[in-house]
């Protein structure tokens, strides 16, 4: 709860200044937040594009649900990877793009919109995520073409977190674990991305992936 306040507050003061999209690291202990409850959603859905054909597609959804029971027993949580454009990123290639992970979608109630943002700025209308990032891609391995990457971590060796306009996440991506030289028989698909440290963007996902890697 701790570092969701504290990328609340961070977040607050972004937005005071004007700038909601430029994600930074510093923290703002000076920022009055009183948000006593949020409203949470547990899935996203968006429109991705194929850009040689100018199709719209409406199945990408991202899935951010934490373990529940049904009638056939415990499902394991779900936190989906995303490209997040945090510094203006164009239709196509990595530069303004940065991969994070979701673990929460959710809006403020209005009745505490001004307290928290004041009464003389606009708040956020849309829908907000409290993300960990990933660190920024930079250059593909040579063997197979996918960007390294792994979690950001902040001056106490703990992941970067944030929180970011839902607006601003442009698809969902899949990694691949780095297994190294021997692969950790103790992973599976439901806790792998929080055992693993270091992964592979999956370049080859779907050609809407290639198309907006490359």
């Amino acid at each position: 709860v701790s570092k969701f306040k504290r990328a609340l507050q961070t977040f607050v003061a972004q937005h005071r200044e004007g700038k909601p999209r430029y994600y930074r690291r510093r923290q703002d202990d000076n920022v009055n937040v009183r948000v006593p409850m949020v409203h949470i959603w547990h899935t996203i859905k968006m429109d991705t594009v194929d850009i040689q054909m100018g199709t719209r597609f409406t199945h990408d959804i991202v899935h951010v649900r934490p373990a529940y029971v049904n009638k056939q027993g415990e499902v394991p949580a779900r936190f989906d990877t995303v490209f997040v454009n945090d510094t203006g990123a164009e239709v196509t290639g990595l530069d303004g793009l940065r991969m994070a992970r979701i673990r929460m979608v959710f809006k403020i109630p209005d009745e505490y919109m001004h307290a928290t943002f004041g009464t003389d700025i606009k708040p956020p209308t849309g829908h907000l995520a409290y993300v960990e990032w990933f660190t920024r891609p930079n250059e593909a391995d040579r063997n197979h073409g996918m960007y390294p990457v792994g979690y950001s971590q902040d001056t106490q060796g703990e992941k970067q977190c944030a929180i970011i306009l839902v607006e601003h996440i442009v698809r969902s991506c899949a990694l691949c674990p780095n297994f190294g030289r021997r692969a950790d028989r103790t992973w599976t698909s439901e806790t792998v991305l929080d055992n693993c440290s270091s992964f592979f963007i999956n370049n080859w996902k779907d050609q809407l992936m290639y198309q907006t890697i490359y």
